[in-house]
């Protein structure tokens, strides 16, 4: 018996153990991103690719050394010069040779090669830093409106509680006063769409908890309880539009990345300009010979013996004749490509000024909402204490009373909704500025 109930404890308890629970910060889920969201370690790979593209470039200023050698036996018929006589003749034959080839005018193509790459290494480093960025600001979502849930539930539930005790207040003065039975009666329909808002707002916070589990690259069991602890210091660097536009420029991964983009495109469409003109080159070798002619009616079975060594040095020219115009459409297509990257650079800087200038007019308008929020609550909850008076000496009705209670309740809401709203705000602004 004891040993069941063993196993039915363990049945039951085993699920709850298996479940990891971390608190977190919003610094603490900036680092564990960096180090652990899936999409942002996909595309920093490319950063790899690219710099390997820079060293493939580089090492092409290395003349190569080739090296061949092979191995060969000829066989046929052949006249001797003396008796006039067909012979079949076995020859063995080796050959060594080392041959390399080092371009002396080429226009700067290696050079403009080298230099496209590294335009494309930055424009992979800053998409990278791009896609940090843009999991950053989803990050910062997800944590600010799990806060703003969670605090709705606390301050439900502490109205509810208040709400409870005044419901039986009213219970208790229902003796001849209808308007207090029916006010008794609005207040259970107060708590019930309460009770049903916190199950919606705990629906939401599980929800948003499950997708910041997957953007941290943690398993959707995780149970993760987040720490607000980061307030607003309502000291934010930057108090102009200009500012802000000038460090978007210096600073947003996607400006820069772009602006990489076109600088490469720019170094390709001259590598192609250049493709136009003659290459001259040098090819230099050494090689060596060797080979011996068998004879099976000879004594010593062999008749004649080669052994060359020797060398070469010739200067070679590549002229471009004809290509049934493929580099001139090949010019066409990289001026395009390149006037469409500039398109998109405005494009880009457009969408992201409007953006983020958006997010610092929000962020100044909460900022004096809030200043506003706090004084008019101030003067909600004076009101509602003169009322709470009134009403224990029944100079105001119950309804009055619960009107002014439930005018502080979401006023208490919106003060914490807007502190989180500012906190979202201007972290948001200093992941965008890079602050």
């Amino acid at each position: 018996m004891r040993t069941l109930k063993i196993i039915i404890v363990s049945i039951f308890f085993m699920p709850l153990l298996g479940i990891a629970q971390i608190k977190l910060s919003l610094d603490n889920c900036l680092s564990i991103l960096e180090e652990k969201n899936r999409s942002y370690l996909i595309i920093k790979t490319n950063e790899t690719i690219d710099e390997q593209r820079i060293f493939l470039e580089k090492d092409k200023l290395i003349p190569p050394l080739n090296l061949s050698m092979y191995n060969g036996l000829l066989t046929g018929r052949s006249i001797n010069p003396t008796t006039n006589l067909f012979e079949n003749n076995v020859m063995f034959y080796q050959n060594f040779g080392l041959q390399t080839y080092y371009p002396i005018l080429d226009w700067g193509r290696r050079r403009y090669s080298i230099r496209q790459n590294k335009f494309f290494y930055e424009s992979s480093r800053y998409r990278s830093k791009s896609n940090l960025l843009e999991q950053k600001i989803k990050l910062i979502l997800y944590y600010f409106d799990i806060l703003k849930y969670q605090n709705s539930i606390s301050i439900t539930y502490l109205m509810n509680t208040h709400l409870k005790h005044l419901l039986q207040l009213s219970d208790s003065l229902q003796r001849v006063q209808k308007d207090i039975r029916i006010t008794g009666q609005e207040i259970k329909v107060r708590i019930l769409t309460d009770s049903i808002n916190v199950i919606n707002y705990e629906k939401e916070v599980f929800d948003k908890k499950i997708e910041l589990a997957d953007l941290l690259g943690m398993d959707y069991d995780t149970q993760i309880e987040l720490v607000d602890d980061k307030k607003s210091t309502s000291e934010f660097l930057y108090s102009s539009e200009e500012e802000i536009i000038k460090k978007l420029n210096e600073s947003v991964p996607d400006i820069l990345a772009q602006e990489s983009k076109i600088e490469g495109l720019i170094m390709g469409l001259k590598l192609l300009e250049k493709s136009k003109l003659p290459v001259l080159g040098m090819n230099i070798g050494v090689s060596t010979n060797y080979s011996k002619l068998f004879d099976s009616k000879s004594d010593d079975y062999f008749k004649r013996l080669h052994n060359n060594l020797g060398g070469n040095a010739a200067i070679q020219i590549n002229i471009p004749l004809y290509d049934q115009n493929q580099r001139k459409r090949q010019i066409k297509i990289a001026r395009a490509e390149l006037t469409k990257e500039n398109l998109q650079l405005e494009t880009l800087k457009s969408k992201l000024f409007t953006s983020v200038l958006s997010t610092f007019n929000s962020y100044k308008k909460q900022q004096k909402e809030l200043s506003i929020r706090k004084t008019n609550l101030v003067l909600l909850t004076e009101i509602l204490s003169s009322k709470k008076e009134l009403f224990l000496a029944k100079k105001v009705t119950i309804k009055d009373f619960l009107e002014d209670f439930n005018r502080v309740s979401m006023g208490e809401l919106e003060i914490v909704n807007t502190q989180a709203s500012i906190a979202c705000y201007e972290n948001l602004l200093k992941i965008y500025l890079n602050d």
